[in-house]
């Protein structure tokens, strides 16, 4: 089993929640996009993420997903927020989950990859907002 922790710092924003109304300018009919800052932070996630995955040389990174086939991952979050403004931890959840995979620190985020997931709210830190990401990799040998 190998293991690594890797911390985003800074405010997780929800891609569910931070949809905004655009006109297509082709068809001049109104469309539903993510917001620009949930996008940019999903970018800014996966560059850190990947960054200490590589110091750490955590051994999955970069794996496809068809070569995942004997693989599980076990993950565990904790987020501290920046105020006590409401937020959901389930789209915070998917957030980071993007995140991951867009860094490649995991190869997908669907059930049979990750069959345990669990996110605990542990307060607020006003001048360190932050999520830590614990994986836990198990390998299925044959």
């Amino acid at each position: 089993m190998h293991e690594i922790t890797l911390t985003y710092h800074g405010v997780i924003y929800s891609k569910k929640n931070s949809k905004r109304i655009v006109t297509n300018w082709r068809t001049r009919k109104p469309i539903i996009v993510s917001n620009r800052n949930a996008k940019n932070q999903e970018a800014a996630m996966g560059w850190e993420f990947r960054a200490q995955a590589r110091k750490e040389g955590w051994r999955s990174l970069g794996l496809k997903r068809k070569d995942s086939a004997e693989r599980q991952y076990k993950i565990e979050i904790k987020v501290w927020q920046k105020d006590l403004r409401r937020r959901d931890l389930d789209n915070q959840a998917t957030a980071i989950l993007d995140g991951l995979v867009a860094a490649g620190v995991i190869p997908d985020d669907s059930c049979d990859l990750v069959p345990k997931l669990s996110i605990q709210y542990q307060g607020v830190d006003v001048e360190n907002p932050r999520a830590e990401v614990k994986i836990k990799e198990i390998v299925w040998m044959n």
